[in-house]
């Protein structure tokens, strides 16, 4: 088990390192924007701006092209271009034509793709390989006849028992009408779909290709668990739902009581072992390792228990057992690992052992998960890896940013 254990934490290592050097080569080429909406209009024409980011300072080639629905609409002014290794910003203009005839209502999703080749390379060739691309996505929105909307529910401040939630509905009219009145009713369901809860949301107008949002707030004075919220959104005689599940309070199992009655020193020792799950499901196949070390750390004994089933907001028992011929009247360190769910619950306690009796002194633990308590080493090399990932992503975006901020200011100056 530790062989694999090491395998498998050495491959999740070189995945890590793989991400950091596949987003260090990713700062050698980007665009922007990376993701746009335009709304479709027949016949109507669009001129826009691509921008290739040259953040490694290198000479290359670049094939600019379209893919998706519209492409044949689209226009790339210059589809095949060098790029300098001075050029840290080069711009792509294109054109869509949109064609004369009514289009399906909805989202249509078209790529803009900027694809990267060496410097001297012959594109029009068939053995030239690309060495990376990046996508700008360009969002075509045609519009639906009338009033339509469409919403995502977002829920903030529900994790803590008695703490005010903020249910937020994010809504956007893809209608060609706007929209005079939109509010929601929110209703909150419990895991066996009982109604716990009801209210409405405030009301607010929303214009044509225009987006809005409607709030309401609720405290959740219920018991924790997962629950499951649904909002119905009322809009100028039209309605749909959404519903989105959420907690309230923390997902764990934990120890109530432990405790060892009758005793005698030479004897098996049995822990009764009372967990409590104040979750409102059942949670299943629960079950505590035990260990039990002396005053220098050395280990005594190590018990593991049955697997049990602890119903929602209920108590159940486990028994561990140590035999204790031989062992010297002190204080033992005794270490519980509460499996549930893929997780952990990590609680330590002192006991005072004695000819007759073995007494709690105190508790210390934590929640942790399985693959902390046993690779945390490894897993903190990983974390560092991705870490460091991000801070590349994260710059490389605020550089891509502040060119394109420096490079329409110098616009709006040139322009005046």
């Amino acid at each position: 088990m530790r062989t694999e254990n090491t395998l498998r934490n050495a491959k999740m290592i070189v995945a890590a390192i793989a991400l950091l050097l596949l987003a260090s080569q990713a700062l050698a080429l980007g665009v922007g924007p990376s993701r746009s909406m335009v709304y479709f209009e027949p016949g109507a024409k669009i001129n826009g701006t691509l921008f290739i980011i040259n953040d490694a300072g290198q000479a290359f080639k670049a094939a600019v092209y379209a893919e998706g629905p519209f492409s044949e609409n689209v226009k790339i002014k210059k589809p095949l271009l060098d790029v300098a290794s001075t050029e840290g910003m080069k711009e792509v203009q294109y054109e869509i034509e949109f064609p004369n005839t009514e289009a399906k209502p909805g989202e249509h999703k078209l790529e803009l793709v900027v694809r990267q080749f060496p410097q001297g390379a012959d594109t029009e060739g068939t053995t030239v390989s690309a060495t990376m691309a990046v996508i700008s996505q360009l969002i075509i929105m045609v519009p639906y006849p009338g009033k339509y909307a469409e919403g995502k529910l977002f829920i903030n401040g529900a994790e803590e028992p008695n703490s005010t939630a903020t249910f937020t509905i994010s809504l956007q009219n893809f209608g060609t009408e706007n929209i005079v009145a939109a509010k929601a009713k929110i209703e909150i369901f419990g895991p066996t779909w009982e109604k716990l809860a009801e209210f409405y949301t405030d009301e607010k107008p929303i214009k044509s290709k225009d987006t809005g949002k409607i709030e309401a707030q609720w405290k959740p004075d219920v018991n924790k668990g997962s629950y499951v919220a649904r909002a119905t959104v009322y809009y100028d005689g039209k309605e749909f739902k959404i519903e989105q599940g959420f907690n309230v309070g923390t997902f764990m199992i934990d120890v109530s009581d432990i405790s060892v009655k009758k005793f005698t020193l030479g004897d098996v020792a049995k822990f009764d072992i009372t967990l409590l799950n104040s979750w409102n499901t059942e949670i299943k196949d629960v079950y505590v390792e035990m260990t039990v070390e002396d005053s220098s750390g050395k280990k005594m004994t190590e018990f593991k228990t049955a697997a049990i089933a602890v119903q929602a907001q209920k108590e159940g028992t486990l028994e561990a057992y140590w035999y204790t011929e031989g062992v010297m009247p002190g204080i033992y360190k005794v270490r519980l690992l509460i499996h549930y769910a893929g997780k952990l619950v990590q609680r330590e306690y002192d006991f005072e052992v004695s000819t007759n009796s073995i007494t709690k002194l105190g508790a210390v633990g934590q929640a942790i998960t399985q693959e902390e308590v046993e690779e945390v080493t490894s897993k903190g090399l990983i974390i560092l890896l991705i870490i460091i990932t991000l801070v590349l992503l994260i710059g490389m975006n605020i550089a891509w940013f502040y060119k394109l901020n420096r490079l329409m200011k110098g616009k709006q100056g040139g322009a005046q």
